[in-house]
């Protein structure tokens, strides 16, 4: 989690958790992301 004292920033967004990944894994999250993303516009 990376955060900011200042309650104004916290709120702005400067309040997250932080994700570290290896290369691979982040490669894979984002291919995988990218297909649910494509998949939104489709009815089932």
């Amino acid at each position: 989690m990376y955060h900011c004292h200042l309650l104004d920033h916290e709120d702005e967004g400067m309040m997250r958790p932080l994700v570290i990944l290896p290369a691979p894994a982040l490669e894979l999250h984002l291919r995988m992301a990218g297909m649910h993303a494509g998949m939104a516009g489709h009815q089932h």
